[in-house]
């Protein structure tokens, strides 16, 4: 992960290029290979390929998917989110 660049900056581009725009790219940059992800619809992931795997499962499922931040707290070394998020569902996901 860049120690080079501000916590609140490291979290932006993760929702803005990684979430909402689908730009993977930018995750060997920003991303620790030991990312531990616990997802908001239950998934709970180890390392950085399964983690990208599971955002390209979301977006290829939702449509026009959306991640807005609304309050972002960055405290020793960690950051919390409260988000909405919107997209229309039209292909497979999760059983549906």
């Amino acid at each position: 992960m860049s120690e080079l660049r501000a916590p609140c900056d490291l979290v932006q581009t993760f929702f803005d290029h990684i979430w909402n725009a689908g730009d993977l790219s930018v995750a060997e940059e920003i991303l620790a290979a030991d990312l531990r992800f616990r997802g908001t619809l239950g998934a709970e992931l180890e390392g950085v390929a399964p983690f990208l795997d599971y955002v390209r499962d979301v977006r290829g499922a939702l449509a026009g998917y959306l991640c807005e931040v609304d309050d972002l707290v960055i405290e020793g070394g960690k950051a919390f989110a409260r988000m909405r998020f919107s997209g229309r569902h039209h292909a497979r996901f999760l059983g549906f």
